[in-house]
């Protein structure tokens, strides 16, 4: 950071970072509470768990014996999620840290004492009833729970990109020994593999990019075409946008240029140089 170089990479790394946060990658995401609330609700819960929890922060403000620790939570949640809702494009973990301030007031309804609901007095009623939603928020993501544990402990065995990774493999057998130059989409498996140097960007693809690179493989994701061939899809940059959807609908066509296909499934290509197309037969 104390070399003129180092400042100026900085800079521009922070430039980057923030306008892909703010606009997205490559297109256009839609913004707001309404675009994000499935996956608000399949990641923190409903919307009645949501406004109980808010209920919670706010009385705590009002109420509470410790005020000041109640205001710094909302004082915290609410730039937040501003930020997170409206500003930036939403994913699920970047509101967890708000998140997890808010839902963690609810606290405040757990009586110290089972006793401390009697007399049955209204306040009392109210506070049994918001107890009694969380718990049942609690049973209803319970099998939600169970399954994501599920999965993980699986996904060895059940986890698409680790199996592509195994088809891709085998498909490039005829390679195998050859120090080859491979680019894999980001949410790719590709572990470190022998003869293999491997490259990887979040950005969209074109023929540019391919071209100065001089990729031997070329391993792309089905989901990631699906994508940015969205009619919907609106690109940042309207004339890059144009040159990475010709390149998308190329490997959809599977007639990308310079390059052979090999193998495809429902998670992704392979495509290989047509330098190497002699060694490989249908």
């Amino acid at each position: 950071m104390l070399s003129p170089w180092g400042q100026t990479a900085y800079i521009n790394i922070f430039h980057k970072q923030t306008d892909l946060l703010f606009n997205g990658y490559g297109i256009v995401y839609e913004k707001g509470l309404s675009a994000s609330w499935p996956l608000v609700r399949q990641n923190y819960g409903g919307a009645i768990f949501l406004l109980i929890a808010t209920a919670t922060t706010l009385w705590g403000v009002w109420r509470s014996d410790k005020k000041l620790l109640f205001a710094l939570i909302l004082a915290w949640f609410l730039p937040v999620s501003i930020l997170v809702f409206y500003i930036t494009h939403f994913k699920f973990q970047y509101w967890l840290p708000a998140a997890l301030a808010l839902i963690s007031t609810v606290a405040v309804l757990m009586p110290e004492k089972l006793k401390d609901f009697r007399p049955f007095r209204w306040e009392k009623i109210l506070q049994f009833g918001a107890l009694l939603l969380v718990f049942i928020q609690m049973v209803l993501f319970y099998q939600t729970d169970v399954q994501n544990i599920l999965a993980r402990y699986h996904r060895a065995d059940d986890e698409p990109s680790i199996q592509f990774y195994d088809q891709a493999l085998a498909a490039l057998e005829p390679l195998q020994g050859q120090t080859i130059k491979v680019y894999y989409d980001a949410r790719m498996y590709v572990p470190e593999t022998a003869d293999w140097s491997t490259v990887s960007t979040y950005d969209l693809l074109e023929y540019g990019y391919i071209s100065e690179n001089n990729f031997d493989v070329l391993l792309l994701m089905e989901q990631r075409i699906r994508d940015y061939l969205n009619p919907n899809a609106v690109g940042i940059d309207v004339d890059t946008f144009k040159r990475n959807q010709q390149f998308y609908r190329d490997a959809d066509l599977e007639s990308v240029n310079g390059y052979h296909l090999v193998y495809r499934d429902t998670f992704g290509l392979i495509f290989i140089r047509d330098d190497y197309a002699g060694l490989f037969t249908k």
